[in-house]
């Protein structure tokens, strides 16, 4: 009888230290996991605050590109498309960056108001090309695209987290 009791105390401490190892390995596996879920969802975030950053960089690039080649003129549409993409940015940038916006966004609107008053260019007494000069003057610091780049690369540089 004695050896009986010894053998199933044996028997149920072999089984309790089983089970002691397997839930051991079963929670660093799930630790493991974890880790990989925290590291993806990490980068996840990062791609979706670049891709954010890159539409509004992008936006206001083509923006300004657009107005160059026209001459101050602009679409409403794009002006629209504009104005969203800065209202954005507000959280997604520094504030050196914002500041950066808003000296655009305060140009383009001095240049719009330059452009809306030369359909009435006759009752001005100024040529066209004296009220296109005035606009190209207003924006020609904003036609700097490797200020833009510099200013805006921390912003636009996707890293890639190390795979263990």
């Amino acid at each position: 009888m004695d050896d009986i009791l010894a053998l199933s105390t044996v028997a149920a401490t072999a089984v309790a230290i089983i089970a002691l190892v397997l839930s051991w390995r079963l929670g660093k596996q799930q630790r493991v996991l974890q880790a990989k879920q925290v590291a993806q969802q990490e980068q996840q975030l990062k791609q979706d605050l670049f891709d954010k950053r890159f539409a509004v960089y992008y936006t206001v690039d083509e923006f300004l590109r657009k107005l160059m080649v026209a001459h101050g003129n602009f679409d409403n549409g794009d002006y629209a498309v504009f104005i969203a993409a800065l209202d954005r940015a507000e959280f997604l940038f520094d504030v050196e960056a914002n500041d950066y916006l808003h000296e655009i966004r305060g140009k383009v609107k001095a240049a719009k108001a330059i452009a809306q008053e030369a359909v009435h260019v006759s009752a001005l007494g100024q040529s066209y090309y004296q009220v296109t000069e005035e606009i190209l003057k207003i924006l020609s610091d904003l036609d700097d695209p490797d200020k833009r780049k510099v200013l805006f690369a921390p912003y636009l540089q996707l890293q890639r987290l190390d795979r263990a």
